[in-house]
Parts: structure tokens; sequence; C-alpha cells
């Protein structure tokens, strides 16, 4: 599962990062291990809002997709 299709209010740790956003979203803190909530997503799914470390990251649906997690 990706963070692309992951569910509002959930808790998930993130297992992996793909593509050429891997290394700026580890920079992010999605590393793996790391514990995410998906805290919403926009009406035309277009992006992600993720709580991570305290804050809220807001990620294009295309790059949450590259962010592989489970529950």
């Amino acid at each position: 599962m990706t963070l692309a299709n992951a569910q509002p209010h959930k808790v998930y740790t993130v297992i992996r990062t793909d593509g050429e956003m891997a290394i700026r979203l580890a920079e992010l803190g999605f590393a793996e291990g790391s514990t995410v909530i998906v805290t919403g997503v926009s009406p035309s799914k277009g992006a992600v809002l993720a709580l991570l470390r305290g804050r809220t990251v807001a990620l294009r649906a295309s790059v949450a997709a590259s962010v592989s997690v489970r529950e």
C-alpha cells in the first residue's frame, strides 16, 4: 500500500520510498520505520496531507504513491 491510497486518520509505518524523490522524502522524514498519519486528502485526490514528526507535509499524489506503508 502507498500513501496515495492510504485511508485518512489511520497510523501507518513507512516501509520504503521509491523513485527520483526518494532522497528528498528521506530528508523530510519519510524514512523506513517512521510513523505517519494521513490527515487528509484533497477533494480531487491530487494531494495527500500527512502528519510526520509533529508537522504536516503536503505531497502530490504522484509523490505519495512512491511512499510504501503498512498499518
